[in-house]
Formats: C-alpha cells, structure tokens, sequence
C-alpha cells in the first residue's frame, strides 16, 4: 500500500517546519503589495498580547527614532 499524504497533513507540516522568518518572506513574496501596505501589521498586532505588543514597541521605537505623543510635543516646542 502506497503511503501518500494529504493536502492537509502537507499543509500542517510545512506550518510546523517553516520559522516565522520564512514565512514571513513567504507573505512578502506571495501577497498582494495592498496586503503589505495596508493590513499585514494590523493583522500581526490584532493577534499580539499586550506584553508582545509592548515589547515589539519598545523596540521599534527604540530601533526607528518613533517618538511618542509626550516625546513629541516636547521636540515640537523645544
């Protein structure tokens, strides 16, 4: 008897074995530039906890020169 695997056990393996790196690249090669553009962050941060969240913008922040609102005002009036 052949052994052969469906869709859908090719589709879970290649989820378990690909790293968040790869399929990151993935979305970039395979999904529309709108996605990109417009919904791919929204999309990530709707399914980060706050914790995540806090430190993902702690270091974009911290990495990018991103401001906050007071840190902001204060250049601003500076």
């Amino acid at each position: 008897m052949k052994n052969t695997t469906t869709l859908e056990q090719e589709v879970e393996a290649w989820h378990n074995n690909t790293r968040r790196h790869e399929k990151l690249e993935w979305l970039q090669e395979s999904c529309s530039q709108d996605f990109l553009d417009n919904h791919l962050m929204h999309e990530m941060v709707t399914w980060m906890g706050e914790d995540d969240f806090d430190a993902f913008f702690k270091h974009i922040k911290c990495h990018w020169e991103i401001m906050t609102p007071p840190e902001l005002e204060l250049a601003m009036n500076s």
